[in-house]
């Protein structure tokens, strides 16, 4: 089988172009910081928060060790469902606190735009109104120039 270089070629220039495309990067940079932050909080959740949470409530180690026996070899884990749903809550409330502190930023942003450039069309307008003001001025000036 001989390869075609062209389209070796095409398809490497084409997979350049679409990873130099900054959004790409970015992408792949915010999921791999999501990646890490959770790992961050998932330690905080386990190593930190629940220790004392499950030593108060339980009396056992963690509650990934809760678990409810049905038969000899048969067991409901609820514990580490229990610690996955706290996980994901105390991870979904870091990610809203992050979300609006930066939509917020964004949103004030986005109000000085506006406010520029809403104020622009009344920059031009005072501009006409004092040009009108100074060609009155000089037509006085002129008027009283020519009496003389």
């Amino acid at each position: 089988m001989k390869l075609d270089l062209k389209k070796v070629k095409s398809f490497r220039d084409g997979f350049k172009n679409f990873i130099s495309k900054g959004d790409v990067i970015k992408l792949s940079v915010a999921f791999i910081m999501g990646q890490l932050f959770t790992k961050v909080v998932s330690s905080l959740s386990t190593d930190i928060i629940m220790p004392p949470l499950t030593f108060i409530f339980s009396r056992t180690k963690d509650l990934s060790s809760l678990k409810f026996q049905l038969g000899s070899d048969i067991y409901i884990n609820y514990g580490i469902f229990l610690q996955n749903v706290f996980e994901f809550l105390l991870v979904s409330f870091f990610l809203y606190i992050i979300l609006v502190y930066f939509f917020k930023k964004v949103e004030q942003k986005d109000d000085n735009k506006v406010a520029a450039v809403n104020t622009q069309p009344n920059l031009n307008k005072n501009l006409e109104i004092l040009e009108q003001q100074q060609i009155d001025i000089l037509k006085d000036i002129k008027e009283v120039l020519s009496q003389k």
